[in-house]
């Protein structure tokens, strides 16, 4: 299912002129897994026009020693070029059936280009074998007089070549620079690896409108509000193939609000598609990266911290800050690790929250839906306060405590600790953490600070309590109560 993509679809045409007139483009698609690589390439060739010729293939689908992946990527063009669409692709790979095709051609120039071929092939120099495969094509391009644009498909897997004792990436570049009448369109995952090669754009999600189309083209008999959409895109990030993924789990629901998008989204994530996606991710570039087990010991602690740098990293994983530098640079090379202003993180949000739950067990931050949940609740609490006396243990104090008459109670922040602002008798700062980690010393001297600065009355609220330094701090400075204090507190007001 394809939905919006104009702007790259653009740029696809104008690539597409630029074959036409023989500027032998390369452009390079980097982009995540599951971002739309693949569909979108599949529209921009659905759309081409009848004056270029579209081949794709996926080398992920090739065998990857150099005179097989030689043989089969001719064997895919040839297969994509023909018109007998029915006709059984692996014989394409075939040598014999290879040279009854360009005998049928009757092109002397086609038939001794594909001979030369065929002596490298039984050569053994694998660098002389790769180049005259992408020089073939050209040559065939002219004397067929077609303009060809050869879309190739996780256009890293041609890194696996280089265990042959030769350059792919460089060979590549090299000849497909030369070609006049084939133009390519590479995708990959691995931004690390290819990065500065070719001229590339990268894939980002979709924008939230286009998160609309594709969730009402997926669920057509389903009502949504703006709220469920926007968690939807939120959640995800865009991403078409998460997007696809939630809407499976929503299934047949007729009115979708955030609630059920928060749920469907979590149930995928936590046993569903969306767990054995990231499970699948992982085990793919941890093997690209070569390692197993400390590799995953890094990418836990990264987790649990959100980021750290090397010292604090390597302290985590008891091992020399040398040892440290290897293991991060090997998940660098795959895209799993990033690093700014030396500090390491995983980019992938969706992946650091799965290895999170995965290897420490912490589920990640509840999302907007039950953030608006719980600001309703406490606003709703502040609202009904009208000078009932109360014990004052529910709010960290010794002494009885007298409810305030609040005029208006608004939310001035939201995010994983919502903000609220009460003014009435009193005026209070109210903060409420629903994060699965206490609230630490640091939070608690920063409500004190802002809470003294406007002359309010600070209190905050915790679904996991507080850290035991978090409580010396406030010695009374603002006022403490965790989620059983605030039942406590409402079922004393509706008395």
């Amino acid at each position: 299912m394809f939905i919006g993509r104009e702007i790259e679809i653009e740029r696809f045409k104008q690539l597409e002129a630029a074959a036409r007139k023989g500027k032998s483009p390369i452009l390079l698609i980097l982009g995540e897994k599951g971002i739309g690589k693949t569909a979108l390439i599949r529209r921009f060739i659905d759309e081409i026009s009848d004056k270029v010729s579209p081949v794709y293939i996926d080398l992920a689908r090739l065998n990857l020693s150099p005179d097989f992946f030689c043989l089969h990527f001719l064997g895919s063009v040839f297969s994509g070029l023909s018109e007998e669409k029915d006709q059984d692709k692996s014989l394409y790979f075939d040598i014999s059936f290879q040279k009854r095709i360009v005998y049928e051609m009757a092109s002397p120039e086609i038939e001794a280009d594909y001979n030369k071929f065929c002596q490298s092939l039984e050569g053994g120099d694998w660098k002389s074998l790769f180049s005259e495969t992408i020089l073939f094509l050209e040559d065939l391009a002219k004397k067929l007089d077609l303009r060809l644009i050869l879309f190739l498909d996780n256009f890293s897997e041609l890194s696996s070549l280089a265990n042959y004792q030769i350059d792919p990436f460089s060979i590549f570049k090299q000849e497909a620079s030369k070609t006049k009448r084939v133009g390519w369109v590479l995708a990959s995952d691995r931004r690390k690896l290819l990065e500065g090669m070719f001229e590339t754009f990268y894939l980002d999600g979709l924008v939230q409108t286009e998160t609309r189309k594709l969730v009402l083209t997926l669920l057509p008999s389903s009502s949504f509000d703006d709220e469920a959409i926007e968690m939807i895109h939120q959640l995800t990030e865009g991403s078409p193939n998460l997007i696809e993924l939630v809407a499976k789990e929503l299934g047949s629901k007729k009115g979708i609000d955030p609630f059920s998008v928060n749920e469907a989204f979590f149930l995928s994530f936590t046993k569903g598609a969306i767990y054995r996606y990231c499970q699948s991710q992982l085990a793919q570039k941890i093997a690209e990266a070569r390692g197993e087990g400390l590799l995953r010991v890094v990418l836990a602690g990264l987790a649990k911290r959100g980021e750290a740098t090397l010292s604090e990293l390597s302290s985590d994983i008891r091992r020399k800050s040398g040892v440290t530098r290897n293991l991060l640079l090997r998940l660098m090379d795959v895209d799993l690790v990033a690093q700014k202003e030396k500090r390491y993180y995983i980019p992938n949000r969706i992946l650091a929250w799965w290895i999170r739950m995965y290897y420490i067990g912490i589920l990640p931050e509840l999302p907007q839906a039950e953030i608006e949940e719980e600001r309703d609740e406490i606003t709703d609490l502040l609202s009904s306060f009208s000078g009932q006396k109360i014990n004052g243990n529910l709010f960290g104090l010794k002494e009885d405590i007298l409810l305030p008459n609040f005029d208006s109670v608004s939310v001035v922040n939201r995010g994983k600790i919502t903000e609220i602002e009460a003014i009435g008798d009193e005026s209070w700062l109210v903060r409420s953490s629903k994060s699965l980690e206490p609230v630490f010393e640091e939070q608690v001297e920063d409500l004190i600070y802002e809470s003294n600065k406007m002359g309010y009355k600070g209190w905050f609220i915790s679904k996991q309590g507080f850290a035991y330094e978090a409580i010396l701090k406030t010695d009374g400075k603002i006022l403490l109560s965790i989620d059983e204090d605030i039942k406590a507190i409402r079922g004393c007001i509706l008395k």
